[in-house]
């Protein structure tokens, strides 16, 4: 699989993980759906204009981090590939850090993000078990 499709892939799963997607499009037709170039543009289009609108609270804020960082399991499944892995890790992280900035919790879970950074940043050898213990880790400070 090509990167590209491996970050469009993990993107979707991170979305569709989180909720907000459910959130934000009216429709109900998951993101998931649409494979094809045009329609996974159209559907993030559609997102995008809809979170420009989007006023979370922060308890909701806190479900999705709780929801994101409780996906441990999921990086322990031997159906998914290390590359596709990796993909899903990396965007996860990023939504994570993201999160935690929103509510300001960056400083109290300092040790474990910095533990998901590093295991995303070393590609060559991610580690999806290792990877999977640092969200437990993280999940069980918040």
């Amino acid at each position: 699989m090509a990167a590209n499709e491996l970050t469009q892939s993990a993107l979707v799963w991170l979305l569709d993980k989180s909720g907000i997607a459910d959130q934000l499009v009216l429709d109900q037709v998951r993101l998931a759906e649409f494979s094809a170039f045009p329609g996974i543009q159209q559907r993030a289009d559609e997102i995008a204009q809809r979170a420009a609108k989007w006023s979370p609270t922060n308890d909701s804020l806190m479900s999705i981090l709780q929801t994101l960082a409780g996906s441990d399991s999921e990086f322990r499944s031997p159906n998914q590939s290390r590359e596709n892995l990796l993909y899903r890790a990396l965007r996860l992280t990023l939504g994570i850090d993201r999160l935690a900035a929103a509510l300001n919790l960056s400083a109290k879970i300092d040790k474990e993000l910095s533990a998901l950074r590093a295991d995303v940043e070393r590609h060559y050898d991610f580690d999806s078990g290792a990877f999977a213990e640092h969200l437990r880790s993280l999940c069980a400070k918040l």
